[in-house]
């Protein structure tokens, strides 16, 4: 051991560098030990570097680092050699280190110089700190303008989760704040919603688009619905990945009832539109049909007069005056569909007529349905037009049978009801009420089939089996008596439909005496009538009508021809005239005349209430076509008894 120390500070053993040294064992052993703790320091200081660097991933010119770790290390060996060639000649092995460090030295001064103004450029502490306090700052802002939004305001994660809510959202949603930030967006969007919803979300996060928004409804807390319209953008971080989503709520509950309060409005409208479209429409069919069942009416019941004795043409002829009674009654129906048919109102025993009606339908709908009849005792009498009414419950009837294909039970009832509020939700005016229902035990409807159920030539049945009037003329029927028709209904479940109309003021049941078919004029001498019509058939028809009652006719297919007839001296007892005529009509006709001194009664035929609606008819006497010999007669025979003299 101590022959290996001598060996170290024998002087003879020493490098040339000896002769720098001056052979000084001190000055040898300063040399070594400053370039052994220079070293150790350099080897230290790239460490530091590189643990820096490693922790500080998000450092600028992390490189630079790491090449100037390099370039410490590189000095730190140099100095190793320093002390090792001392005692140990490895010159070439010191060159070549030397000549890395004086490599690596270089690049990092080429480097470093260019990358100084960048680096002069990176904010100070101070300025990082008021950069700071302003980001601060803004996010406060930005956090009081969300909480305090009259709108809704939110920041949702990728996931649907709700990160931040203010308090315009939990009014909309009905939640609490801590309530909400534990749920879900999808958790409370409706359903039906929810995919359209999450088809823009999935094009938001795969960068698609940049924002969104769509109206959709959520479900309350208390389970309602509330219609909002939503604008959705992505927050995404520097590396591009999705951080949230900004959220705006805004309440369109209101406008979207507006919307659909109007839309209503709008399909009101329409209908009205129809329904003037059809009454027109109904005006001129009933009109053009009524003089054709005129015209057969008449000449059936001139055959009769003229064949009393053969059973054949009896036959026939009763045949053709049933089938003209139900093409009234069709021309009936149509204008009541209408509203352009007046009603014969009268009071109306409902327990018999459902009694009669029950034993009509037990015979009509088939032995698979069971026609039940229920009447509330005390029941006041109804008050409307009692063919109509039937014809409405026979249809509900039929309705009800072919909602039930397998059988059923077909419930026919009547009750009281009082309306006292003058605002009634029904739109009944206060008064006295009688309430008919027909139920079924059948298939029902659905929704959306009851919301279109009285729309006109709306049906559910197969084609060619149903003309989808039925419950449009039945509720038609229904307001213009003064009532309701209402439907209520559920699949699986069946249906029922009430008709809800007044109650007569008295409850006594006044007969009606018919008409005679032997009606013979009572007045002296030969009767002369003007008869006037633009359709010659049905002028001829009623003219030979006429005559049978022996009457003297003075035909005119014109007002126009009609006043000439009068100026020119013709004695007239009696006018008879179309209301509806090119030209003149019938009423413009009876002021012409009557302007000019004319004073016979007058007799206006029509066919449809709603042609005379505006006129004052106590100047004339209105029958409505088609008119039977027999009503013809006595009202010719009562106007010739009454006929006075004018002053």
């Amino acid at each position: 051991m101590s022959r290996f120390l001598n060996s170290i500070i024998d002087p003879a053993g020493l490098t040339p560098h000896g002769f720098c040294l001056a052979w000084e064992p001190g000055l040898i052993w300063l040399q070594a030990a400053s370039d052994a703790v220079v070293a150790l320091a350099y080897y230290s200081i790239p460490l530091a570097l590189l643990h820096f660097v490693w922790r500080r991933r998000d450092l600028a010119f992390r490189w630079v680092f790491w090449l100037f770790a390099a370039f410490i290390m590189a000095c730190g060996t140099t100095h190793v050699f320093g002390a090792l060639t001392l005692w140990l000649p490895i010159y070439w092995l010191d060159g070549v280190t030397k000549a890395i460090t004086a490599a690596l030295s270089l690049a990092t001064a080429c480097i470093l110089w260019p990358l100084i103004p960048k680096a002069l450029a990176l904010p100070s502490p101070e300025e990082l700190q008021h950069v700071n306090a302003t980001l601060r700052e803004s996010e406060e802002r930005f956090r009081s303008a969300m909480l305090h939004s009259a709108i809704g305001m939110a920041l949702v994660a990728p996931s649907g989760k709700w990160l931040q809510v203010n308090e315009a959202v939990c009014q909309i949603t009905g939640y609490e704040v801590e309530e909400l930030l534990g749920l879900t967006f999808q958790e409370i969007t409706y359903p039906e919603d929810l995919n359209t919803d999450l088809s823009h979300v999935a094009a938001l996060l795969s960068g698609e688009t940049t924002n969104y928004r769509m109206e959709k409804r959520y479900v309350r807390k208390d389970g309602s619905l509330v219609w909002v319209l939503l604008a959705v953008s992505l927050v995404r971080d520097p590396a591009g990945q999705p951080l949230y989503f900004i959220s705006q709520i805004e309440n369109i509950h209101e406008r979207k009832r507006a919307e659909a309060e109007l839309r209503e409005s709008e399909e009101r409208l329409r209908q009205a539109e129809k329904m003037t479209a059809l009454g027109q429409l109904a005006g001129g069919i009933a009109h053009d049909f009524n003089n054709v069942l005129q015209a057969i009416e008449g000449s059936v019941s001139l055959i009769r007069r003229h064949s009393p004795s053969n059973a054949t043409v009896a036959r026939l002829t009763d045949i053709v005056e049933g089938a003209t009674r139900r093409g009234s009654s069709v021309t009936r129906r149509l204008l009541s569909f209408a509203r352009l048919d007046e009603l014969r109102a009268e009071p109306i025993d409902v327990s018999a007529m459902l009694c009669d009606l029950g034993e009509v339908l037990r015979h009509t709908l088939g032995s698979n349905v069971i026609t039940r009849v229920a009447v509330a005792s005390g029941l006041p009498l109804m008050l409307a037009d009692r063919g109509q009414l039937e014809t409405v419950l026979v249809n509900l009837g039929t309705n009800a049978r072919d909602a039930m294909p397998n059988g059923g039970i077909l419930n026919l009832s009547a009750t009281a009801r009082l309306v006292v509020d003058e605002h009634h939700s029904s739109g009944l005016t206060p008064g006295p009420y009688v309430q008919l229902s027909v139920a079924d035990t059948g298939t029902g409807m659905d929704p959306a089939t009851l919301a279109r159920a009285v729309e006109p030539f709306f049906t559910t049945k197969p084609q060619g089996k149903g003309t989808g009037l039925g419950l449009s003329m039945a509720r038609g029927f229904a307001e213009q008596s003064g009532g309701i028709l209402t439907i209520n209904s559920e699949l699986g479940k069946g249906t029922t439909v009430t008709v809800c109309l007044p109650a007569a003021r008295t409850n006594a049941v006044t007969d009606l005496k018919p008409f005679t078919d032997n009606t013979a004029l009572a007045s002296p001498g030969t009767p002369r009538i003007l008869l006037v019509d633009d359709e010659a058939l049905v002028r001829e028809v009623i003219a030979a009508q006429l005559t049978e009652l022996g009457c003297q006719v003075i035909q005119a297919d014109s007002g126009t021809t009609a006043i000439a007839l009068v100026d020119a001296g013709e004695q007239i007892d009696l006018f008879v005239s179309d209301l509806s005529m090119p030209g003149m009509d019938g009423v413009a006709l009876i002021r012409t005349l009557q302007s000019r001194g004319f004073c016979a009664p007058a007799i206006l035929l029509t066919g449809y209430a709603a042609e005379v609606d505006s006129f004052d008819d106590s100047a004339f006497t209105l029958l409505r076509k088609p008119v039977s010999e027999a009503q013809l007669a006595e009202q010719v025979t009562a106007l010739l008894r009454s006929v006075v003299t004018c002053g």
